[in-house]
């Protein structure tokens, strides 16, 4: 993380798909660790956590998280893509570009904005039932008919790329889905909880971003001051040297030391929370419970304060 805070300066936002990249394999490694898997679940899984996790950059993936819709935005409740199970296997049954076989789930509906639609992979919610929303694992490219064709799309239609703040370095779109295969994650009706994992872990690399943002705005600005004169008692003065300016920049100064210790507290915490083991202490769940409280608090405040 400290190396993130470092170059999110330099990053041109390539640190959004590695937000979610990273969540996606947590929770992946999370599926991975209940013995309650099927053996396509489990492979497919696998098979997806070893390319999330690979330094390789010929087999590193990225991970998608479509959530928003049209009807609710933010508000989930109002999810109009649905998720069916398929009663029986196909007689030509699908394979990812993995030559995993694909899951057992259909899901058809519309999402209205979808981060990282490049990726190779995504993690999104659909309603299983008009009262459950569940998360599902969905590859976005199938194995090809032929050895010579490129990989299909997994039933995914891009309508349209966004123009919105914050995105153009990447791409966002508006997506139609048909017949995309997809494994669930969890238990029906759990997808708020499941995809809360990857969710968590985005508001932290929020944090540290906008805390790495501000300190680079600092570092231009100390710079800018000890170069820039201005008439200050009727002599050429640096910035540097004016009482009112250097008093602006140390309330700043303070206000980011003192956000860059929540930040790096809030990654400590996270970092004890996925190194424990599978029969947690009682300081282990007293960790993850500050970790649940400081999280939204501290990527709110993080980003509030850096904008300002």
């Amino acid at each position: 993380m400290l190396k993130l805070c470092l170059w999110s300066g330099s990053c041109a936002n390539v640190t959004c798909p590695s937000a979610m990249t990273d969540g996606a394999a947590r929770l992946l490694r999370i599926q991975l660790d209940k013995p309650d898997l099927t053996p396509n679940e489990r492979l497919a899984f696998q098979r997806a956590y070893t390319h999330l996790t690979s330094r390789d950059p010929s087999k590193a993936w990225t991970s998608g998280q479509w959530m928003t819709e049209r009807p609710g935005g933010s508000d989930i409740r109002n999810t109009e893509t649905f998720a069916t199970l398929l009663p029986t296997p196909s007689s030509t049954p699908s394979h990812d570009s993995e030559s995993t076989l694909v899951g057992p789930y259909s899901i058809t509906g519309f999402k209205w904005f979808s981060s990282a639609t490049d990726s190779q992979m995504t993690i999104l919610l659909a309603k299983t039932s008009p009262t459950q929303i569940s998360a599902f694992f969905a590859p976005t490219r199938l194995l090809p008919s032929s050895p010579a064709s490129p990989p299909t799309l997994n039933g995914i239609q891009i309508f349209r790329l966004k123009s919105k703040l914050g995105t153009r370095p990447l791409p966002t779109a508006e997506l139609t889905l048909t017949n995309t295969r997809a494994y669930m994650i969890g238990k029906p009706g759990q997808g708020t909880k499941e995809i809360s994992t990857v969710l968590n872990i985005t508001r932290i690399y929020t944090a540290v971003t906008a805390v790495g943002y501000w300190g680079r705005g600092l570092a231009i600005a100390r710079a800018y001051a000890r170069v820039r004169k201005i008439t200050y008692n009727g002599n050429p003065t640096p910035l540097s040297k004016v009482p009112s300016h250097i008093r602006l920049l140390a309330s700043s100064h303070i206000k980011y030391h003192a956000l860059m210790h929540l930040c790096f507290f809030t990654v400590s915490l996270l970092a004890q929370s996925e190194s424990t083991s599978k029969s947690p202490s009682k300081e282990t769940k007293e960790t993850t419970t500050l970790l649940r409280l400081l999280t939204p608090i501290t990527k709110i405040l993080c980003a509030r304060y850096a904008m300002d």
